[in-house]
This record gives structure tokens, C-alpha cells and sequence, in this order.
């Protein structure tokens, strides 16, 4: 690997945009601390590009790289010290969780390129999903496959847990280590 040839190519608008959300999401953000808060919080959101309604929950200790890459649904929560690292888009379904200290995260860097070229790929979280505290979901993580069109039902990513990292689908998925494929 030779990082010195490692490069990120961004528009200045983009850029310019992405100075002004990492402003207001640490300071005015975080400054609307309370639950009744949540709808000016939202209105931020989506006055950076969120597609998120009035009724859901972002904790104001949750950092969000691009708000405009982010889809909630209704009566989601995004709980305290969350991390959406949303370099590709993050869809949370209607009444899904995110506890505290989650991370969600779009990208990574191909360990195969001598340049360590990023790539990322979208995370879906299902509607009623949970991913619990301190859980990691990587990116192509698409919550818990095989469960569309089937009828309703909780699913839940453990606490410290992996995804992303070929598990079989199921309700429920605990993990303290997963494998790496190197391929």
C-alpha cells in the first residue's frame, strides 16, 4: 500500500457543504438537547437534505457525516453518540432503533489497490430493526436479508456486534468477532 498516491476528489460545493454541516451538527446541533427539541433538530436535518420526519428522534450527540445521503422513517431514533458515516446513502425504516454509541458505516478502502482507492456501497436498516448499542454495521449492510415480503417481525443486531460480514439472515444476530475474506 502506498498512501502517498491515495486521493479523495470532492466538488468545492461539496466541500463548502460539508464545512457547514460539520459547524451547525457541532455546535446548534448539539446545543437543542432535549427530546422536545427533536422537530428543530429534524428541520436542520432536512434543511441540509435528510429526508426524515417531524416525528422521529435524532439524539443531539449523534454524528452525521452528510445529512443529504440520509432517509428516516417515521418514528425512528437515532439514539446518543451514534455515528451515520453515510459517505453513500443510509435508509432507517419506520419505528427502527439505532442505540447509543451504533456506528453506521458507507465506506471502506480496498486493500487490494496500492492506492487504497475508497469504496462504499448503501446500508438499508428495516422497518422495526434494532441495531443495539456499540454495534457496527458496515457498508453494503442491507438489515438482515430474506426478510422482505414476509410478514412483520423484529429484528435485532446485538450489542458490539459485526455486520456486513457474511452472517446468515435471521431474527436475531450476535457476534463478538467475524471473519475477514480477503478475496
Amino acid at each position: 500500500m502506498d498512501l502517498s498516491r491515495y486521493q479523495e476528489h470532492y466538488s468545492l460545493s461539496h466541500r463548502l457543504k460539508r464545512y457547514c454541516w460539520y459547524i451547525v451538527n457541532r455546535t446548534l446541533f448539539r446545543l437543542l438537547v432535549t427530546n422536545a427539541m427533536k422537530v428543530p433538530r429534524n428541520l436542520l436535518l432536512r434543511l441540509f437534505g435528510a429526508n426524515i420526519p417531524l416525528a422521529s428522534l435524532v439524539y443531539p450527540s449523534s454524528k452525521i457525516w452528510a445529512p443529504w445521503n440520509l432517509s428516516v422513517g417515521e418514528y425512528a431514533c437515532i439514539g446518543p453518540d451514534t455515528e451515520i458515516y453515510n459517505k453513500a446513502p443510509i435508509s432507517i425504516g419506520n419505528h427502527a432503533v439505532i442505540s447509543q454509541g451504533a456506528f453506521l458505516c458507507t465506506a471502506s478502502h480496498d486493500i487490494s489497490d496500492p492506492a487504497h482507492a475508497l469504496i462504499s456501497a448503501p446500508i438499508t436498516v428495516e422497518d422495526q430493526a434494532w441495531v443495539a448499542a456499540q454495534a457496527f454495521v458496515g457498508m453494503g449492510g442491507d438489515g438482515w436479508p430474506g426478510s422482505r415480503g414476509r410478514s412483520p417481525q423484529r429484528r435485532i443486531q446485538g450489542c458490539g456486534s459485526l455486520d456486513g460480514c457474511g452472517r446468515e439472515p435471521g431474527p436475531i444476530h450476535q457476534t463478538t468477532h467475524a471473519p475477514l475474506n480477503h478475496a
